[in-house]
């Protein structure tokens, strides 16, 4: 059987060629927001425009990327659900790096605060 090698039909995408967090997010940080999921970092950036709102794919307490956060300038808040897994992934977050506060959605998590009407 031929075997034949075909172009991909989706060119490279940048995080899949070696760039930093720092070279996607740029260097001026102010406060940034640890979220969940993605729906919640779209959500908590239409209720908090004025910060950088990141997912970490579900409750992860140590996403690989954070160090790379940890060390830049800024404000860095853990914006994980308001539910017991959000809370116990924000307490090993918290006691790992204590640099990172506790920011809690008002509702169960930033989508529901957001639909609510903020």
């Amino acid at each position: 059987m031929e075997q034949r090698l075909r172009k991909p039909l989706i060119p490279r995408l940048p995080w899949t060629t070696g760039l930093r967090l720092e070279q996607l997010l740029g260097s001026e940080v102010g406060v940034s927001i640890l979220c969940e999921s993605a729906i919640d970092a779209l959500s908590c950036h239409a209720l908090h425009p004025e910060a950088r709102c990141l997912s970490t794919a579900g409750a992860r307490p140590e996403p690989a990327w954070l160090a790379d956060l940890l060390a830049q300038d800024g404000t860095l808040y853990c914006g994980f659900d308001l539910d017991a897994t959000g809370e116990a992934m924000a307490q090993v977050m918290i006691a790992r790096h204590p640099a990172i506060q506790r920011l809690r959605p008002s509702r169960k998590d930033w989508n529901d605060v957001l639909r609510a009407g903020g």
